[in-house]
């Protein structure tokens, strides 16, 4: 016989498809968190989410980790349908149901020409960019 508690466990897991989504559904920890389902888009899934996972591997070595390439806009249905635990993007997503936090900060170079005329300036804008 299934306890309450119990069948809510299980309608969490079919919900999410994750026994992480349904820890997170629940409010709970997840039990032996032994992987991690990560998606990016591709313009960062070759330099900066490496990194952040060389650094984790070193805290948890026998972490599983999957990395899944998402197009921006398939990022929040991974999220929100418990395909994975995160989503690694190349700028600010707003969403009520989703927590943003910076992975890193960086800022763009823009490389002309000698001659050109924004080869003199210190800062350019994208507007200058276009034009």
């Amino acid at each position: 016989m299934l306890t309450l508690r119990q069948i809510e466990v299980i309608c969490a897991i079919m919900v999410t498809g994750t026994v992480g989504g349904a820890a997170r559904l629940l409010n709970v920890s997840s039990p032996a968190n032994t992987e991690l389902k990560i998606g990016s888009v591709p313009s960062i899934a070759n330099v900066m989410v490496p990194r952040a996972i060389a650094d984790l591997r070193k805290a948890l070595p026998n972490l599983l980790i999957e990395i899944d390439i998402l197009k921006i806009e398939d990022a929040v249905d991974y999220l929100l349908l418990g395909k994975g635990e995160l989503v690694a993007l190349s700028y600010k997503l707003d969403h009520s149901m989703l927590a943003v936090e910076p992975l890193a900060r960086g800022r763009l170079k823009c490389i002309v020409p000698d001659g050109h005329p924004l080869a003199r300036r210190t800062r350019v804008t994208a507007d200058e960019i276009v034009r």
